[in-house]
């Protein structure tokens, strides 16, 4: 399992890790960060996403961790 507590604090890495997202929620966060060009990492671990939401981010952002 990898070690988050180095990327605790960086800035292009969003941590949702854990925060019970679905479907839904995970086309609306993939969709309110398509402007933002500061978060390259986005962390979605042990969340809900389904395949709509994974086909959202294998589309939409640079690197899925």
């Amino acid at each position: 399992e990898r070690d988050w507590s180095s990327d605790v604090c960086s800035s292009d890495l969003l941590n949702m890790r854990n925060n019970t997202i679905g479907e839904i929620g995970s086309i609306s966060l993939i969709e309110s960060l398509k402007s933002n060009t500061t978060i390259t990492k986005l962390d979605l671990t042990r969340n809900w996403i389904g395949d709509a939401g994974a086909t959202s981010l294998s589309v939409d952002r640079k690197s899925v961790v």
